[in-house]
């Protein structure tokens, strides 16, 4: 069984002495997952095992443009006229295992003395519980982040200058590719484009063009993006079907250029080198002490390699439907099992309160903790459907003349 969390950093969470504090109350936070409703949820079955594995139905289509043959009526040699010779379709099944992953989190513990003479603590505590909700957004938005990689059995990198190299495995990074040396543009969009229509995929996305053409969101960073879209480039409006999800109309899209949408993230996964499958990702934050506790703040090392202080020379970017997987929750424990007795546990990252009394830790019943327990399962559904690009970040002239 886990540790209780410690009281010996409890006087850094809470603080005590009234006459010197404000009595508004800023929360310094900061959450944002630009995937929580594009990537679609449901349960996993704990009845398929632990790993079950999903299995894709696959098919084939023509290798070359048909020839016609004419009709010959049997000439006593054969019957041909009632036995055209057939060609035989075939079929197939890809196989893509997938298992639960875990995680959790907790805060120090809470005394209830404390929280009594503390400052205004229904706002400290209603604020420290927003920390942790934005500490757990972050948490699902760079997981989505990293699975959408490995869920995209299509891997793009941006090498100078063309051709455009796209390739198809089911590596969980983009060991496969050449590393990047240029930016993304335009051409190399179109070409993803052309790959996913070709291959039928985009058409169960429920936003269409004005001439009814497949558009897909183009998940990209607040940079690239500013590049890309200009204000003068010829977009065009969009439309929503009539069973377009909220979250889709809820985000405000309503143009596109080229066969895409833009959808915004501001927290794209950067890397300082990528030679070799893994790369060195850099990540957006940094923890530094404050008056008490800690608090976040920006890591200068996610900045561009020619901004002051950073140190990222390629970023990522999606361009992705619906259909590429589906985040599956475990369910909650049973309550009964034979004569055994559960509480039922909640594993999609709600924060909850813990104040369990017993013999040892909290005989009063007067001492709690904060924690989030997270079981999920990323199930494939059509990994095809997507394509994860990794490019070199644009350097600062090119911006300035883009």
């Amino acid at each position: 069984m886990a540790a209780v969390p410690s009281l010996a950093t409890l006087n850094a969470l809470l603080t005590q002495v009234v006459d010197q504090i404000d009595d508004t109350l800023h929360l310094h936070l900061f959450a944002t997952n630009p995937y929580e409703s594009i990537i679609p949820r449901g349960t996993f079955d704990t009845q398929r095992g632990l790993n079950p594995t999903a299995l894709e139905v696959t098919g084939t289509l023509p290798e070359a443009y048909p020839t016609f043959n004419d009709l010959a009526l049997s000439n006593g040699i054969g019957n041909a006229a009632c036995d055209t010779p057939p060609t035989t379709i075939q079929f197939g099944q890809t196989e893509r295992p997938y298992t639960i992953e875990v995680e959790a989190f907790n805060t120090d513990v809470f005394c209830i003395t404390d929280l009594v003479f503390a400052h205004q603590f229904n706002d400290q505590i209603a604020g420290t519980e927003k920390a942790l909700a934005n500490y757990v957004t972050t948490y699902f938005a760079d997981r989505n982040r990293l699975k959408n990689i490995a869920m995209c059995d299509y891997k793009a990198s941006v090498v100078d200058p063309l051709p455009f190299e796209i390739i198809h495995n089911q590596l969980t990074n983009f060991g496969g590719n050449t590393t990047p040396t240029n930016r993304l543009d335009w051409q190399h969009l179109d070409q993803v484009y052309d790959n996913l229509t070709a291959l039928g995929k985009g058409y169960a996305t429920p936003i269409r063009g004005e001439g009814g053409e497949v558009v897909f969101p183009l998940i990209l960073g607040p940079m690239i993006k500013r590049m890309l879209f200009r204000e003068n480039a010829a977009r065009v409006d969009v439309y929503y079907t009539t069973d377009a999800p909220l979250n889709f109309r809820n985000r405000g899209v309503n143009k596109a250029y080229r066969g895409m949408f833009p959808i915004i993230d501001p927290f794209p996964l950067r890397y300082t080198d990528y030679e070799g499958a893994i790369g060195s990702l850099v990540y957006p934050f940094r923890n530094v002490a404050t008056t008490n506790g800690m608090m976040f703040e920006p890591n200068p090392a996610y900045k561009p390699a020619w901004m002051t202080g950073g140190t990222t020379v390629y970023e990522v970017a999606f361009v992705y439907t619906r259909e590429v997987y589906t985040d599956l929750v475990r369910p909650p424990d049973p309550i009964t099992v034979g004569r055994q007795r559960f509480d039922p546990q909640n594993y999609s990252g709600n924060v909850l309160f813990v104040n369990n009394a017993d013999m040892e830790h909290n005989p009063k019943g007067n001492m709690g903790y904060y924690m989030v327990d997270i079981q999920l399962s990323a199930q494939p559904n059509d990994p095809d459907a997507g394509t994860s690009i990794i490019f070199r970040i644009p350097t600062l002239a090119e911006q300035s003349s883009y």
